[in-house]
């Protein structure tokens, strides 16, 4: 099927120098490639130009543009204030819709990739959530076992008995001890009563330290400052930093700037202080 591209052209005025051109030429004249090209709004070459014909079809006895416009006017009135044209376009639309469905394709294959980083974006972000997860009950553990230690030492107390190095006596001996703290306790140091709810679950926390049993003080202050922390988690800065000057004495502002290779020796002298209890 031949498909033709139909425009509107506006009459030149009588004056002008292309009203005096037959019709095929006012078509093709250099003039008129300028707005061919805006009406249609193809790229056309001074080739193409040859293609386009006069619609209705000019007769031979019209030897001027402007004859064939009174022409047409008068058999259609209702349209009389333009002049139409078509050129072939079946080729120019074949290969838009080729263009436009392998378009198409590219498009529906940078969906499927967005999609796939999405999916592995998601996947990342739950591996984090979840490492962070694991971290943050590390942290709470350790910081639990130095509020304990901190408590009994200050009640002039010592801790359960444990048996040498053991981590797993020395687990058993901080939640002994935990269990062994009541709300009264913590009002005699100083500190609200709402900690005793979270000594009764220390073992919950406690059973992260058991694989990584080192001091994380400064990484806890330091995650417990920032301000992502403090937005995914609500409440979790002011409940946990209200121990950091019970147990060690300055804020966990203070302990958040502090230098991380402060905690390796802090490790060997808990360790040492749990040995003499």
């Amino acid at each position: 099927m031949d498909i033709r591209l139909a425009i509107e052209l506006t009459p030149l005025p009588t004056y002008s120098e292309l009203a005096s051109k037959s019709p095929k030429s006012y078509l093709w004249s250099p003039a008129m490639l300028s707005t061919l090209q805006r009406k249609t709004g193809l790229m056309l070459l001074a080739t193409n130009q040859e293609k386009f014909r006069l619609d209705p079809q000019s007769r031979p006895e019209e030897t001027t543009i402007l004859e064939y416009h009174t022409r047409v006017s008068t058999q259609q009135p209702q349209d009389c204030g333009k002049i139409h044209a078509t050129i072939p376009f079946t080729k120019t639309l074949t290969k838009m819709l080729k263009e436009r469905k392998s378009l198409m394709n590219r498009v529906s294959e940078m969906e499927n990739k967005i999609n796939a980083l999405e999916m592995a974006n998601l996947t990342i972000t739950n591996e984090i959530s979840a490492l962070q997860s694991e971290r943050l009950s590390l942290y709470i553990s350790n910081l639990l076992v130095d509020f304990i230690g901190e408590l009994y030492r200050r009640q002039g107390c010592h801790l359960p008995s444990g048996a040498g190095n053991d981590s797993s006596h020395s687990t058993t001996r901080y939640t002994q001890a935990a269990q062994q703290i009541n709300k009264q306790n913590l009002r005699d140091v100083g500190l609200d009563s709402k900690y005793h709810r979270v000594l009764q679950r220390f073992s919950k926390y406690n059973d992260a330290r058991n694989f990584q049993a080192h001091s994380t003080r400064i990484a806890f202050a330091k995650l417990l400052v920032s301000p992502h922390f403090q937005q995914t988690h609500h409440g979790k800065y002011e409940y946990w930093g209200g121990l950091f000057p019970f147990c060690y004495g300055e804020t966990v502002e203070v302990i958040a700037s502090s230098i991380d290779d402060d905690d390796d020796d802090d490790d060997l002298e808990v360790e040492k202080d749990d040995n003499k209890n």
